[in-house]
């Protein structure tokens, strides 16, 4: 938790519960999550509104230190930017996501 609140201080953003328990939340995740899931998770910890969640995951995307998928279903889905970027398969119809483990090498 004191590694998410130095990211926000070096970004000059205000330490709120909301911006920690969305940090939390996805680097507990396992796969990209919508603003909805990422809402009904942060909602259980602390209060907070979904159009809160939508400006703050903005934030962190225009910051980088967040990564945007934008699904065929019409969601955006996000997942932390690192230098391992890593690549997943969307099941449509029960929406789970698969990750996908890629060679490090090109074809040739």
């Amino acid at each position: 938790m004191e590694s998410f609140k130095q990211l926000l201080r070096e970004h000059d953003l205000k330490i709120t519960p909301a911006r920690l328990g969305i940090l939390d939340i996805l680097h507990d995740s396992t796969s990209p999550m919508n603003a909805e899931e990422i809402y009904n998770e942060v909602s259980k910890e602390t209060h907070t509104s979904l159009a809160t969640i939508y400006r703050t995951l903005g934030q962190f995307s225009e910051l980088g230190l967040l990564m945007q998928d934008n699904s065929s279903d019409g969601s955006i889905y996000y997942q932390f930017a690192t230098d391992n970027h890593s690549h997943y398969l969307k099941c449509s119809n029960s929406v789970s996501y698969t990750h996908l483990t890629l060679p490090t090498t090109p074809y040739v």
